[in-house]
């Protein structure tokens, strides 16, 4: 029987470890308030990915023996192809049990889903109009996420959060009318932010035919950095395709994250081609902005806790 139990403030919060797995890379970021106990992309093997599901018990191996048995509170950070985001008109004045129907709803009779097949959550947002209010609805199919509660298994580590990669995008900085590129060796996404507010994603992926075009290089282990013409090449042509030059001269900032390219080099070429603010994602080092999308979501994970 305890005697007494300890205030409160004399708890020490858990670190959080945000992770995500795209493609064959696992990347993580483990921190302790503002200190980062570890960080990194580990390449998973090919076989180890079927699509977007993976082996549970080869992961796991994997993660835990970079993390030296810590326990963290997770943050999963799904990426854009695994996430669908919708921005529903509903009427004016519903509460929340008429807006929760009006989100299923929207998932069985226009996506065509079962609600036992997914995970969905919405919020309000701010735009408004004259036929109602805006609902912003994130589903995930239920294969999709429960793969990680299952690789966290009886681990030390807790599974607390799940989160949209464009959404996290859309919260990390302020202002409107800007751009993230996130560029790796095998293709790029560019989520950019409208004035009303709604997020939009558009991906690439590069074949082995354009790589051969360009030309690439191995800088440390198996790490693969794309020519910086190819990559400044490819976020204005991304730009101009998405926005068109008249939207695109509206931008008031370009964030850029990823680790297949010389930031260093890219980003004056960059400033240039653009004439609009370049920005890194998030620290300042290539190895860490390839995990710019991870320290976003922690950063706003910290601030809630707050």
């Amino acid at each position: 029987m305890a005697l007494f139990k300890l205030p409160r403030w004399l708890k020490t919060p858990l670190p959080i470890l945000v992770l995500q797995i795209e493609g064959t890379a696992l990347r993580f970021v483990l921190r302790a308030g503002q200190r980062v106990l570890k960080s990194g992309v580990i390449t998973l093997p090919a076989h180890v990915m079927v699509g977007r599901a993976f082996d549970v018990l080869e992961v796991r191996t994997l993660l835990l023996a970079q993390l030296d048995g810590s326990a963290a509170d997770v943050a999963v950070l799904l990426p854009a192809a695994a996430v669908h985001i919708h921005f529903l008109t509903v009427p004016m004045g519903l509460d929340e049990d008429e807006l929760d129907y009006q989100t299923s709803r929207h998932i069985t009779h226009e996506l065509g889903l079962s609600l036992a097949d997914v995970y969905y959550d919405w919020t309000q947002a701010d735009e408004l109009s004259k036929q109602g209010q805006t609902v912003v609805l994130a589903v995930a199919r239920q294969s999709e996420v429960a793969q990680y509660a299952q690789l966290l298994g009886d681990t030390a580590l807790r599974l607390r959060w799940v989160c949209a990669e464009p959404l996290v995008w859309a919260q990390a900085y302020e202002g409107t009318r800007y751009a993230v590129c996130k560029i790796e060796h095998d293709g790029m996404q560019v989520y950019w932010f409208e004035a009303n507010g709604r997020v939009r994603v558009w991906s690439k992926s590069f074949d082995a035919e354009q790589m051969g075009r360009a030309g690439f290089e191995y800088i440390s282990g198996a790490v693969v950095r794309l020519p910086t013409r190819f990559a400044v090449d490819e976020i204005d042509n991304a730009l101009s395709q998405i926005l068109g030059e008249a939207d695109k001269q509206r931008l008031r900032s370009v964030y850029v994250s990823g680790a297949a390219v010389d930031w260093a080099d890219a980003l004056p070429a960059l400033q240039v081609r653009l004439g609009v603010p370049m920005r890194l994602s998030s620290m300042t080092t290539d190895e860490h902005n390839a995990l710019g999308g991870l320290w976003q979501l922690s950063e706003q994970i910290l601030k809630e806790k707050a």
